[in-house]
């Protein structure tokens, strides 16, 4: 599929291509970086673009979060800048459609593991051990439970739907392999 990358407000891209906005700038593979190519390297550029409540960067993606529908991959929704971007969206929506983001469920195994780990360095539970384990599987499975329903909560609160995966690499193509089709 043909698609341009956008970077600036400079750029406007014919409306049969894919745009892909780089809201915090884009390095070509090749060619030189323009002077309308502002990149976000660091915190205090990070937060002169938050603070600037009609920038480019915060326009584009307000009107992407209200109009379309937008997948995460590979971000928690933990920023404050997109969650504050999410909520003006979500209030300016017409629609009830949800965007949907990716995270991994949480490894019960290195739970177990953390948790006996945990255990073993604090001398003053040793004692609880024996009654502790018989019950740890029936703990971590509630607190991942719970860990899930309140991060679902939380970004179904930003107007965006949870979906769990197990392995980054080949769970995410499958999906958008399905998506494409």
């Amino acid at each position: 599929m043909p698609f341009e990358s956008v970077f600036g407000q400079a750029i406007n891209p014919d409306n049969n291509i894919l745009k892909i906005h780089h809201v915090h700038g884009f390095l070509p593979r090749n060619g030189n970086i323009g002077s309308e190519n502002k990149i976000t390297l660091g915190e205090f550029v990070y937060h002169e673009q938050y603070s600037n409540t009609y920038s480019w960067n915060n326009i584009v993606q307000v009107n992407k979060f209200r109009d379309k529908t937008c997948l995460f991959i590979g971000t928690s929704l933990s920023d404050p800048n997109i969650r504050r971007l999410l909520d003006i969206a979500k209030t300016q929506k017409k629609s009830t459609k949800y965007h949907y983001i990716f995270k991994k469920k949480t490894n019960k195994i290195w739970l177990k593991n953390s948790i006996n780990k945990l255990i073993e360095e604090n001398p003053e539970i040793e004692n609880d051990k024996i009654n502790i384990n018989l019950k740890i599987d029936e703990a971590i499975d509630f607190l991942i439970e719970l860990k899930n329903r309140f991060e679902e909560k939380d970004s179904e609160s930003l107007g965006v739907k949870t979906v769990w995966i197990e392995d980054y690499d080949k769970d995410i193509s499958e999906i958008l392999k399905k998506i494409r089709l």
